[in-house]
This record gives structure tokens, sequence and C-alpha cells, in this order.
């Protein structure tokens, strides 16, 4: 048997497809099996780390005691035990034997996450210079993400060695709190130029603001000259930081293989900035784009949007963007957006529109009608007693994204009962067409008054070809809503979608336990959380 187990697992696509179906706390059990046992199923139990320290109580150990010993038998298995670990995220502080010197080092270490807390009663908070030794003796990283660190003075000095020990670093995410000065920001660009990935965010809400002076604009205009396109790797960009206005042009001036940008929330004097002209000549490459600034004017927005579509030209390369997530202000909803994002329906593959005011009925139309590549879209709808669809003119009109797979629409009901007519004939209609989009595995509804009634007697019968649904999401049921409920038309869903893994939102009422209960019994394996249903 032991050299029967030694010759099976001794391949690795064996052990890959065993591994997939267990749960860490098997792998835990499998490890004390036999030495056989041992070797083969430690790498994957060790190769994702994780420590969460936020309920533990000051000074308490909980690392592995392994990790802790550096000498004879136990030293031995605690580099094996190194050799597997190919990620760790820590939550919290530091755990104490990762910063000490004789902190192991992970050879194969290729992710590293840090989501730093301030102090409170659980333990001292991390420096950022404990985080920047853990990096230097682990050369091999790829991926790093520090979040929450406070820096100081000496900060972009020691930032800038390890950056020289990271050969191998494409993806760098660092959020930090303090005050950098302007030529300390562009040093930092310089130093990540190598990568594929930065983003980089700076709160310096604590901090008064200090205007620069001659000397120290003259400084960065020498500096920003230094950065050369033809050294800049970056394909992933986010910049956030109170310099964004000064530093983004120029940056993206340098940034010819930018893939996704990444527009962050503006303050007042820096919403004003226009980058559309330096996105349409620099960045010719630009997929995909998020624009989370709702201070941002509504014409910068359309025209940076409109700075990403093909023009036509022979010598163009601009291929459109396959993804947009932007954020709208109050007020009416611009025309001109909807129409400069419909300029990419060719290319278009993941929409996400999330404004204050919600969108008409209409405009969900316009966009279904055209988007024949989308496989995400999440939007917010709104029902007047006018909804702006003449339903005998859309009945026999099809949606065209058939590829759909997410599809998440939060419904605001703003009719009185005498306009509610049209609203329940445009979701009669939505649930027929969702009804045919075969490929669709997540559907996620917030809903008003107007979403319950069409629910039970056409929600399912819309749906019922859904074959592939794998997360279903309702929420917004009123109390009467609920008890409507039974087990019938529960035992309905899970036999129309046999992959059905979340049903979330239906069963959370007071009213329906004994069927939530019911359910779980039936069906263990079905999540009925609620954690991720907002739009």
């Amino acid at each position: 048997m032991k050299q029967a187990a030694s010759t099976v697992f001794s391949i690795p696509l064996i052990l890959d497809l065993v591994t997939l179906h267990l749960a860490p706390m098997d792998l835990s059990q499998c490890v004390l099996v036999c030495r056989a046992f041992w070797s083969a199923f430690v790498p994957y139990l060790w190769k994702d780390v994780r420590f969460s320290n936020l309920t533990r109580q000051e000074g308490s150990d909980f690392a592995p005691s392994l990790l802790s010993e550096s000498e004879g038998m136990a030293g031995e298995r605690r580099l094996y035990y190194c050799y597997s670990v190919t990620s760790i995220q820590v939550v919290g502080f530091l755990p104490l034997w990762l910063t000490l010197s004789t902190a192991p080092v992970f050879p194969r270490l290729r992710r590293f996450r840090l989501l730093s807390q301030d102090w409170d009663d659980i333990g001292a908070p991390t420096t950022m210079s404990q985080a920047l030794d853990i990096l230097e003796a682990n050369t091999t990283l790829r991926e790093i993400d520090l979040s929450y660190l406070n820096v100081g003075q000496d900060f972009m000095p020691r930032f800038q060695r390890t950056m020289d020990h990271l050969p191998v670093l494409t993806q760098l995410v660092l959020n930090i709190r303090g005050r950098l000065p302007l030529l300390h920001h562009l040093y930092l660009l310089e130093a990540c130029q190598r990568l594929e990935k930065l983003h980089f965010s700076i709160d310096t809400s604590s901090y008064e603001y200090r205007a620069l002076d001659q000397q120290e604009l003259e400084m960065y205009q020498d500096q920003m000259s230094r950065i050369k396109a033809e050294m800049n790797n970056i394909k992933d960009l986010l910049l956030n930081t109170d310099f964004f206005g000064l530093i983004m042009p120029g940056y993206l001036q340098r940034s010819p293989r930018l893939e996704r940008l990444i527009i962050p929330k503006l303050s007042t004097a820096n919403a004003r900035i226009d980058l559309s002209e330096t996105i349409r000549v620099n960045c010719p490459g630009l997929k995909h784009l998020e624009i989370r600034s709702a201070q941002m004017w509504m014409t910068s927005q359309t025209e940076v949007i409109s700075a990403c579509s093909p023009s036509g030209d022979p010598g163009d390369i601009r291929p459109g963007l396959e993804s947009l997530t932007i954020r709208l202000g109050r007020g009416l909803f611009p025309s001109i957006v909807i129409d400069a994002i419909l300029d990419h329906k060719g290319t278009l593959t993941s929409l996400s529109i999330v404004q204050n005011s919600p969108l008409p009925a209409s405009t969900l139309q316009r966009i279904v009608k055209v988007c024949a590549h989308l496989r995400t879209l999440m939007i917010r709808v709104i029902f007047s007693n006018a909804i702006g669809i003449q339903m005998n003119v859309i009945q026999n009109e099809q949606w065209s994204c058939h590829c759909l797979q997410t599809f998440s629409i939060l419904f605001e009901d703003r009719c009185t009962e005498p306009g509610r007519e049209s609203a329940m004939g445009f979701l009669q209609y939505m649930y027929a067409q969702l009804g045919t989009i075969k490929t669709l595995e997540v559907l996620s509804f917030q809903m008003g008054l107007a979403g319950w009634v069409p629910l039970r007697h056409m929600f399912l019968n819309g749906l019922e070809h859904l074959f592939n649904l794998r997360r279903l999401r309702v929420f917004g049921l009123h109390k009467e809503e609920a008890s409507m409920l039974d087990k019938r038309l529960v035992q309905t869903m899970l036999d129309r979608w046999p992959r059905l893994e979340q049903l979330g939102g239906l069963l959370e009422s007071p009213r329906t336990k004994r069927l939530s209960e019911w359910v779980m019994k039936k069906r263990p394996d079905l999540d009925l959380t609620t954690l991720d249903h907002e739009l």
C-alpha cells in the first residue's frame, strides 16, 4: 500500500486532480496518514498561507511552532514547509516569528498581501520597515499588496532599495497613509516603470494642504523628463493622490503599453482635468476603463470614453473598450454618455454603470439591443408611470447579448397604482428575454414593489430553461411578499435549475425560517447567504 501510494502520488497531474476536491481540513488529515501522504500533500496544504489576527489577544503566538523553530529535525521540516508556500496573506499585524532576524525565507513565494491595522487591543501596528524587510528577503515575489501602512520621510530611499531586490516583480498594489513630496511621487513611478501593474494610493486626509512653490515645480519637470516611454512597461494603472491633476497627464504620455486605466475619486480641484487627448494620442492599446469619480464633469467622462474608440482611419490601432465601469453623479442621465458607451458595442464584454440617479428602462433596452458581446451587465433602472417604452413596439425585439453570463439589476419603483401596468409589462418582457440566454450563470435582482408580483407567476416561467444558472439573488422583498413563498415554489426552482449553488435573499425573512431550514436539509450544499448582494 505504501509503495502504491508513493507511485501514484509521485505523478503531479493525479495530485492536482485529487486536491481540487479536497478542502484545507481534508488536506490536513491526509498529511497525518503516512510519510508518503505527508510528502505528497504538504505542498498543497501550505501553498496558500493566511494569517488573520483581528480576534487574537495581544501577545498570542498563533503561528505554527514549526515556523518558529530553526534547528534539528524541526528545522529541516520547516525548510520543506517553506518551500511549499507560494502565497502569504496577513490581515492585521505581522506575526512575531515573521519579523525576527531568524524569520524563514520562502524560496517559491510568488504573492504577498498585507492588510495592516491601526493599534488597538490586539497588538502593535505593522511598520513599513518591517514589511519591506520581508519583501527584500523573498526575492522571488511577483505580486505584492501592501495596504493601510503609514510612511515617513525615510520611506522613499528604502522603497527604492527594496525594488532593486525584487527583479521578477510584476504587480504592486500600494495603499499608504502619510505625506510624500511631489518629487518622491516621481521617484516611485520611476522605480515601478518596469512593472505591468501599479495601483498606488496615498491618504493625506490628516494633513493640511500645502501649495507647491516654483522650485518644486521645476524639479518635477526635470524628474518627469527622466521617465522614458520606451522603458515604461505599465499595463494596469491607478494613481490616487492629491497630485493627480499634475502627474497623470505627463505620466500617461509615457505609458504606451497601457491596457487598463482606473480614474479614482477626484477632489474638486482635480475633477476638471481632461485626459481625453492624452489618452487618444499616447495610449492606443487601452481596453479596460474604470471611472470611479462622480465629480468628474460629464463632458470629460464622455470624451475619455470616446478617446478609446477606433476612429476608422487605416493607421488607427485602437481596439475599443472591452470593459467599462463608470460612476455618474446625481441629476438627469446624459444621453451623450450612453452614446459614447455604445460606440464600443462591437468590443464591449463587461459594462457596469453605477449612479445615484437610476436609468430609465428605455436606456437598458438600448444597451441590450446592440451590445452583442456582453458577458457582464450591472445597471440600475427606474420605473415611473411613463417608462418611455411602447410595449407593443418592442414585444418582437430580441436582446442581442446572447453570451451574457452575469446580469445584476437594481429596480427603483416610483409607479403609482395606475401606472404600474407598463412596468409589469416591461418586467414580463425582460424575464422572457433573459430566459432565452442559455449562458446565464448569475442573476441578481434588487426589487421594489414592481418586482414581486411578476416574480411568482412570470419569473419562473420566463427563466425555466436556464439550466446553467448557478447563483440567483433576489433582495428587497417585503414581509407580505416573503410569506408568499412556499415549499412548492422553492422546489420548482431547485428542479428547474439543477446547477444552482446560491439562492440568496429569498429566505432571509423571519417568516421563512421554517422554509429555510427545510431547504438546508434538502440541499445542504446550497448557499443561502447574502454577503455580496449590493449592486
